[in-house]
C-alpha cells in the first residue's frame, strides 16, 4: 500500500513538473494544462480568450487540437488561420495537412488557391491535389482534370508482373527486370506464366499509377519502367508517394529503397538523381504484402520543388547510358527533422508530440508513431487524446488486443469522449441491451448534437428494435439535414424505392445527389436502378452511365467488364466481345477476363477462339478449375476424372463379405479410390471415392459421422454422400460444410462418400505436388488405389514404404503420364501394445515433385524471414526482459530469459500447423496480441534472440507421435514448429519448445526427441537436410525419489521426497500448479491410490519449482495404509513400496511374439528412475532375509536394485534407465525376458519375523 501511494505521489509530482515546464515557455499555460487534463472545452476557451483575446499562431494550433479532441468539424478553420498568422507555417501545415477530403467552404478554396499559386514543392502539390479533388467531387470534372495536370506527374509507364512477394519475400528478389528492359524480353510470373513489359493505359484520374487495375497485386512484386528524355545533363529530385514497398533505379543504378510498406501521400520520399542528356531509364519496383494497396506517384523537381521543364517520357526501348558514379542522397524529411529537434530541445512540450505524431499517422509511419506516442504517454499518462492516437496506430496494425486495452482506458478516463461513447454504444448493441444503447445515444446527442454520427446510430437502434416508423422518420430527418451525405442519401433512396414503392422519387433522390456530387458509387447505384426496370430504355440508361464512368476513369477496367457482362446477358455478344477484348488488352495477364471472353465466343459458336481464350485463362490462373472443366467440355472430352478407372460402388457394396468373414473387425473398407490430377502450369484436383461397410454396432459408432479432410488451401466439393442399405436402397446423408452424418446407419449397411478437393497454392508451391497415401489400415481393405496424372516431363519422385503394392504407369494420348498403385484384400493391421503409428508400420506410397529438402527449407525461410524484423514492440520487449541490459550475461541465460518471457506473456493458441495458414504473425503482432500458435512464438523467439546477438532459427517438426516415416520424400506436411538456438560457441543447437509455460527452457520433450525435423535458417543460405532428431541437446526427463518407510504393526507409513526434471517436471506443473491445496491433495491421492488398498494421503507439499519454470520440481508427500502385511506362520510378508512400479509395463510383453516394434517413450514418462528407500525395521523384529541384488542390462534398458542392511534400517536403491526407446521385433524375446525379470524384482516381497 505504501509503495502504491509513493508511486502515485511521484507520478503526480512528475506530471506537475512537466506541466510547469512547458507552461513557462508561453502564455497558454492554463490552456495546455486543461488540454493535458482532458478538459478540452476549457482548453478551447482558454486558447480563445488568453492573451487578451488576441489569437496567436500557438493559440490557433491549440484550438485546432482541442477541436480535434472534441470531434468538431471546423478544426481546419484554425489551421487556415495559423497559416495566415505564423511567420513560417509551412512545416506545421505540412505535418497537419488534412484538406484532401471533405466539403470545402469558399474560404477553404481561397486558402488552397493561395497556397497553390504562391508556394512551391510539397505544400503546393498538396494544395493542388486538394483543389482538384474538390473540383471533381463538386462535379467540375474538367477543372479537376486541369488541376491534376498541374501536379506534373510522370504518367507513361510500361509494367511487368506479378512476381511472388508473399510475406515480403520478393523485396530483395531478382526477377530479371533490371537486366532486361527490352519489350520482347520474357519473364516468368508467380504462377510460372510467360509475361512481358506492356504499356498501361495511364494513371488514375488523380495521377496515381494504380497497379491493381492491371494485376493481381496482392502479395506481389510489380515493376514499372519508362525512358525519360532530358534536354540537358542535370541533377534533380525524385519525389515519390507509394502504397507498398519500393525501390527506384535510374539508369540501372539503385537510387532509393524502402522495405516498409506504407500508404502515404505525394512527395513522401525525396531523393536526388542525375539525368543524362538524352534518354534515362527509370525503373520502379513496387511490393505489396501487408499494405492492401499497390500504387505510386512520381514527380521530378529541382531542389526547391519546382517542376523540371523539358522532360518527356516514352515506354519504347531507348538507348541510355548506365549510371556508374552518381550517389543518390535521400533528403531528410523536413517535418520529422524539425519536430524531432524541437522535442530534443523542449522534451516536455506536448504540442511538438501532437504535431509529429499526427504527421506519422498521416504518412503511415506506424512504427515511428508508436515509439513517439509511447514516449509522450509516459510524460502525459492521463491524456486521452494521445491514447486515441495510439489507438489509431494499433487500428492500422490490426492489433485488437492493444486496441481493447486502450478502449477500456478511454472509457474509464473520459466517459463522455465521443470515441468512448461510440464504443460503448457498439458494445450495448452487440449484447442487445437496447435500453443502455438508448441512454448512450442520448449522451452522444448531448455531447455532439445532431451530427451524422448521432443519426446513424439512431437509425441502427431503431432498426434493431424493429421500430419501422422511427427508422423511416429518422432517415428522412437525417436526409433533409444532410442531403449530401451519401449514407443517408442511399437510405432515403431505399425507403422511396422499397418502402414507399415510388421508384420515380427514389430516382430523384439519386438525381439530386449526383447533380451536386460526382460519386461513382451513386452512379453505379443509379445504373442498377435502371437495369432493374428491365426495359430497353432502362438498360440503355444504365449502360450510358457506365460509359460516363469510363470516360471519367478510363483505366477502370471493372467498368468495361461490367458492360461486357450486361451485353452478354442481353445476348449482344459482339458488343460483349468488344468490351471483353478491351479488358484483355488493358490487363493481358489477368486470367479471369479471358474466361469471360471464352464464354462469349462459346455463345457465338467460335469454338477455336473459345478454346484459345479458355487456355489463356488457365495459363494465367492455373487454379481456375471452372475454366479447365469448361475447356474439356468444349473440346468434347470426358471429365478429367474419367481418365481413371471407375469402380461401381453399388456393386462393390453389394458383393462385399458380411461380418462372418471378418469376426475380429467392426468395419470393412470396400472401396478407397484416391485420384489426383496435377495440371501443367499448376493446379491440383483430387477425387476420393470411399465406401465402408459396417459389420457391427461398434462399426456403426465409428462410421456414423465422416469429415471431409479439407485443408486451409483447398476447396472441398461433396459429390455424393449416402448410406447404401443392406437391401441395396440408398439414403442421402446429412451434410454441413465438410461434416457428413449418416442417419439410421445399421450393421450390414455401407457408407459412401465421393468428394473432390481443389488446391490453391502460390509462389514456389504453384508447380508442385506432394503427399502420401496409406494402403493399409487397422481395418481390412478390399480395394485401395492411388492414381496420379501428371504433365509430361514432370519430375515425380515416388516411394513405397513398409510393403509392396501393384504399380503401373501409362502415357495418355495427350502426353500426360498416369501412375497407379493398388492393393486388394489387405487384412487389418492388428494392434500391438506400444507399437509405432500407422505411418511407420503400414504400407504407404509417398510422392513429390520437390527436388530436395533444401527447396522446402528455402520456401519456408522466404515466408518467415520478414516476420522476424525489428519493430517498436520488439524493442519494448527487449527492455522489459533485460531491464538492466544483457551485457555480461551468458548466451544460455539470455536465451532462457527470452524463453521464459514468451511462455509467461504469450498464450499459446493451439491450431494445427497446416490448418492455421502457413505464414506466421510478425513478432510485433504476437507481442501485442499476447497469443500465437507454434510458428508465431517461434518467430518471436528468433526475433528477440537476434536483438541480443544470439543465432536462433526455426525448425519444422513432424512430431514423434506421427511416426518417423510419414514424410519419406520432401513435403510440407509438418504439424509443428519450434525454435533452435546455438549457445556459447557450440555448433549443436538447443531445441526450444515455446507452447507451454510449464516446460522449462531447453527441455528434451518426448514429441520432439525422435521426431522428423527440418531446420529453417533465417539468416543464412546454408544447405539443410531433414532428419530424425534421435540425439538432441537439452534437459532429459528424470525422476529421483528418496523414500522413508516405517511400520506400526501391519500398518505402513511412507514419506517420499521427489525431484522430477524435464518433461516429467512439466507434467507435475500441468497437473498441480494451478490448483488449490484441496484439489492438489485429491490429485495426489488419486496418483498413489494403486499402491495399497485404502491408502490415505496425510501430507503433500511442493517445495521448489512448481510455480517457477525451472529445470525441476521438488515435492514431498506422506501416506499411511493399514494391513499391508500378510502373515504366514511367524512371517509378516509385505511388498517393497517402490513408486513408479513397472507392472504396467506388462502390457508391452503380454504377447509371446510380436510383428511390430515397441516404442518405450510412450510408456515411460522419464528416461531415468532412481529411488532410494530407507526402511526402518520395527523394534523387536528382524528381516527374515536380505534379498539378493538384481542387475539386468539389455540393449533397450538397464535395471538394478540393491539391498543393504545397516543396523535396523534396510537401504534399498533402484535404478531404471531407458537406453534405446525402440525395441525391434527381433530383440523382443530378450526384452520380454528382461522386463519380466525387472517386474519380478520390482514386486519383491520382504518379511519380518
Amino acid at each position: 500500500m505504501v509503495q502504491n501511494l509513493l508511486r502515485t505521489a511521484f507520478t503526480f509530482c512528475l506530471s506537475i513538473f512537466f506541466l510547469t515546464s512547458f507552461a513557462q515557455e508561453g502564455t497558454y499555460d492554463a490552456a495546455w494544462e486543461k488540454f493535458v487534463a482532458n478538459d478540452y472545452e476549457g482548453a478551447l476557451d482558454e486558447f480563445t480568450n488568453a492573451n487578451n483575446g488576441t489569437l496567436t499562431p500557438e493559440a490557433y494550433l491549440g484550438r485546432y487540437f482541442s477541436k480535434k479532441a472534441l470531434y468538431k468539424d471546423d478544426a481546419t478553420e484554425d489551421l487556415r488561420m495559423y497559416f495566415q498568422t505564423a511567420d513560417d507555417p509551412t512545416i506545421a501545415l505540412r505535418a497537419l495537412w488534412e484538406f484532401h477530403y471533405g466539403d470545402k467552404s469558399d474560404e477553404d478554396v481561397e486558402f488552397l488557391e493561395n497556397i497553390q499559386e504562391n508556394h512551391t514543392g510539397t505544400l503546393q502539390g498538396l494544395a493542388t491535389e486538394a483543389l482538384a479533388t474538390w473540383y471533381r467531387t463538386s462535379n467540375e470534372l474538367d477543372d479537376a482534370q486541369e488541376m491534376y495536370e498541374e501536379l506534373h506527374t510522370i504518367d507513361r509507364w510500361a509494367v511487368l508482373g506479378e512476381f511472388e512477394n508473399i510475406s515480403e519475400s520478393g523485396f530483395n528478389g531478382d526477377f530479371g527486370a533490371l537486366e532486361n528492359p527490352h519489350p520482347d524480353a520474357l519473364f516468368y510470373n508467380k504462377v510460372g506464366a510467360e509475361v512481358q513489359w506492356f504499356e498501361i493505359a495511364g494513371p488514375r484520374h488523380d495521377k496515381w499509377v494504380d497497379l491493381e487495375y492491371f494485376f493481381y497485386a496482392s502479395n506481389s512484386i510489380i515493376y514499372a519502367q519508362n525512358f525519360l528524355a532530358s534536354e540537358i545533363d542535370q541533377d534533380v529530385q525524385f519525389r515519390l508517394g507509394v502504397s507498398g514497398s519500393v525501390k527506384v533505379w535510374v539508369n540501372d543504378k539503385l537510387m532509393f529503397s524502402e522495405a516498409d510498406e506504407r500508404n502515404n501521400g505525394l512527395d513522401s520520399y525525396i531523393f536526388t538523381a542525375h539525368l543524362n542528356r538524352g534518354f534515362n531509364r527509370v525503373l520502379i519496383q513496387m511490393g505489396e504484402s501487408e499494405a492492401g494497396n499497390c500504387n505510386f506517384m512520381l514527380r521530378i523537381t529541382d531542389d526547391a520543388g519546382n517542376h523540371i521543364q523539358g522532360l518527356s517520357t516514352t515506354t519504347e526501348l531507348q538507348s541510355y547510358q548506365t549510371e556508374q558514379s552518381f550517389e543518390s542522397t535521400t533528403i531528410p524529411d523536413a517535418v520529422i527533422a524539425h519536430y524531432t529537434q524541437e522535442i530534443e530541445q523542449n522534451p516536455n512540450d506536448i504540442l511538438n508530440y501532437l504535431i509529429l505524431s499526427e504527421y506519422y499517422r498521416l504518412t503511415d509511419n506506424g512504427n515511428a508513431g508508436k515509439v513517439l506516442l509511447n514516449k509522450a504517454r509516459e510524460l502525459f499518462p492521463e491524456n486521452i487524446f494521445l491514447s486515441t492516437r495510439m489507438l489509431l496506430a494499433y487500428l492500422r496494425d490490426g492489433n485488437s488486443t492493444q486496441m481493447s486495452t486502450l478502449v477500456e482506458e478511454i472509457k474509464v478516463k473520459s466517459p463522455d469522449n465521443v470515441l468512448a461513447l461510440n464504443l460503448r454504444f457498439s458494445e450495448a448493441m452487440d449484447i442487445e441491451d437496447y435500453e443502455q444503447a438508448e441512454g448512450i445515444l442520448n449522451d452522444l446527442h448531448r455531447v455532439q448534437g445532431n451530427t451524422t454520427n448521432y443519426y446513424d446510430k439512431k437509425i441502427q437502434l431503431a432498426s434493431a428494435q424493429e421500430d419501422r416508423e422511427l427508422v423511416f422518420e429518422t432517415i428522412e430527418i437525417a436526409y433533409n439535414r444532410f442531403p449530401l451525405e451519401w449514407d443517408f442519401v442511399n437510405l432515403m433512396y431505399l425507403v422511396e424505392k422499397d418502402v414507399n414503392s415510388n421508384p420515380r422519387r427514389a430516382l430523384n433522390v439519386l438525381d439530386d445527389y449526383t447533380d451536386e456530387r460526382y460519386s461513382p458509387t451513386a452512379l453505379r447505384k443509379m445504373a442498377s436502378h435502371y437495369f432493374g426496370q428491365q426495359t430497353l430504355s432502362g438498360l440503355q440508361e444504365g449502360m450510358d452511365i457506365y460509359e460516363e464512368l469510363i470516360e471519367n476513369e478510363p483505366i477502370a477496367i471493372g467498368y468495361y467488364n461490367t458492360l461486357s457482362k450486361i451485353k452478354f446477358a442481353m445476348r449482344r455478344y459482339d458488343d460483349a466481345e468488344e468490351y471483353a477484348l478491351t479488358c484483355t488488352e488493358m490487363a493481358p495477364y489477368l486470367g479471369g477476363y479471358y474466361s469471360s471472353l471464352a464464354e462469349i465466343y462459346k455463345e457465338l459458336d467460335r469454338t477455336t477462339r473459345a478454346e484459345v481464350a479458355y487456355a489463356k485463362a488457365i495459363y494465367y490462373d492455373p487454379y481456375d478449375y471452372d475454366s479447365r472443366h469448361a475447356l474439356r467440355e468444349l473440346q468434347g472430352l470426358d471429365g478429367i476424372f474419367e481418365n481413371f478407372e471407375e469402380t461401381d460402388v453399388y456393386q462393390a457394396a453389394k458383393v462385399a463379405p458380411d461380418a462372418d468373414a471378418y469376426p475380429e473387425d467392426n468395419a470393412l473398407i470396400v472401396v478407397d479410390d484416391n485420384q489426383h490430377v496435377f495440371y501443367k502450369g499448376g493446379g491440383n484436383e483430387e477425387r476420393h471415392i470411399f465406401v465402408v461397410k459396417v459389420l457391427n454396432v461398434d462399426g456403426v459408432d465409428s462410421w456414423k459421422e465422416f469429415r471431409v479432410p479439407v485443408s486451409a488451401n483447398q476447396n472441398g466439393i461433396i459429390e455424393k454422400a449416402e448410406t447404401i442399405k443392406a437391401n441395396g436402397s440408398r439414403v442421402a446423408a446429412e451434410t454441413s460444410g465438410a461434416q457428413v452424418v449418416f442417419e439410421n446407419l445399421e450393421p450390414g449397411d455401407a457408407i459412401h462418400v465421393t468428394y473432390r478437393l481443389e488446391s490453391h497454392h502460390s509462389g514456389k508451391l504453384t508447380n508442385h505436388i506432394w503427399g502420401s497415401e496409406f494402403m493399409e489400415f487397422y481395418i481390412p481393405t478390399l480395394s485401395t488405389n492411388l492414381a496420379l496424372i501428371v504433365p509430361e516431363g514432370t519430375n515425380l519422385q515416388y516411394k513405397v514404404e513398409n510393403g509392396d503394392v501393384d504399380f503401373t504407369t501409362d502415357t495418355l494420348r495427350n502426353g500426360e503420364v498416369a501412375y497407379r498403385w493398388s492393393v486388394s484384400d489387405v487384412p487389418a493391421i492388428r494392434y500391438e501394445s506400444g507399437m509405432p503409428p500407422l505411418a511407420d508400420v503400414g504400407t504407404t506410397v509417398h510422392y513429390t515433385t520437390f527436388d530436395d529438402w533444401n527447396f522446402v527449407s528455402d520456401w519456408y525461410t522466404d515466408l518467415v524471414r520478414a516476420k522476424a524484423k525489428k519493430e517498436f514492440e520488439v524493442d519494448m520487449a527487449v527492455e522489459e526482459i533485460f531491464p538492466s541490459g544483457y551485457e555480461g550475461m551468458s548466451d544460455y541465460d539470455k536465451a532462457r530469459a527470452i524463453h521464459d518471457y514468451i511462455v509467461e506473456n504469450v498464450r499459446y493458441r493451439s491450431v494445427s500447423f497446416l490448418q492455421s495458414g502457413l505464414i506466421p504473425q510478425s513478432a510485433s503482432t504476437t507481442l501485442t496480441a499476447k497469443q500465437g500458435d507454434c510458428k508465431d512464438v517461434s518467430v518471436l523467439f528468433a526475433t528477440l534472440c537476434a536483438e541480443v546477438g544470439l543465432d536462433a532459427n526455426l525448425v519444422l517438426v513432424n512430431t514423434r507421435n506421427n511416426g518417423t516415416k510419414e514424410m519419406m520424400l520432401p513435403s510440407i506436411n509438418f504439424n509443428h514448429c519450434i525454435a533452435s538456438v546455438k549457445l556459447d560457441t557450440s555448433d549443436v543447437p538447443y531445441f526450444v519448445e515455446l507452447t507451454s509455460d510449464k516446460i522449462s527452457f531447453a527441455t528434451r520433450t518426448s514429441d520432439i526427441e525422435g521426431a522428423f525435423i527440418l531446420p529453417i535458417p533465417l539468416n543464412s543460405d546454408e544447405e539443410v537436410e531433414a532428419y530424425v532428431s534421435n540425439d538432441i541437446k537439452g534437459l532429459t526427463s528424470q525422476t529421483y525419489r528418496n523414500t522413508e518407510v516405517s511400520f506400526e504393526g501391519s500398518n505402513i507409513s511412507v514419506t517420499r521426497n521427489t525431484i522430477k526434471t524435464g518433461i516429467s517436471a512439466a507434467g507435475i506443473r500441468n497437473r498441480y500448479r494451478d490448483e488449490g491445496p484441496v484439489q492438489q491433495e485429491k490429485y495426489m491421492q488419486d496418483a498413489i491410490s494403486n499402491e495399497y488398498p485404502g491408502i490415505k494421503l496425510t501430507n503433500v507439499e511442493f517445495t521448489k519449482g512448481l510455480t517457477e519454470n525451472v529445470d525441476s520440481v521438488h515435492y514431498t508427500y506422506s501416506y499411511e495404509a493399514n494391513d499391508v502385511t500378510s502373515r504366514i506362520s511367524s512371517l509378516e510378508i509385505f511388498e517393497v513400496p517402490f513408486s513408479d512400479g513397472f507392472k504396467s509395463g506388462s502390457t508391452l510383453i503380454a504377447m509371446e511374439e510380436r510383428k511390430y516394434p515397441i516404442e518405450l517413450w510412450e510408456s515411460f514418462s522419464s528416461r531415468v528412475y532412481d529411488e532410494e528407500i530407507e526402511l526402518t525395521i520395527p523394534a523387536g523384529k528382524r528381516l527374515a532375509e536380505v534379498p539378493e541384488d538384481v542387475i539386468i542390462e539389455v540393449e533397450d534398458f538397464s535395471y538394478k536394485v540393491t539391498f543393504k542392511k545397516r543396523g535396523n534400517v534396510l537401504h534399498i536403491t533402484r535404478h531404471f534407465e531407458i537406453l534405446d526407446d525402440l525395441v525391434a521385433p527381433e530383440d523382443y524375446p530378450e526384452f520380454k525376458s528382461a522386463l519380466e525379470a525387472a517386474i519380478k524384482a520390482d514386486t519383491q516381497n520382504l518379511a519380518f519375523q
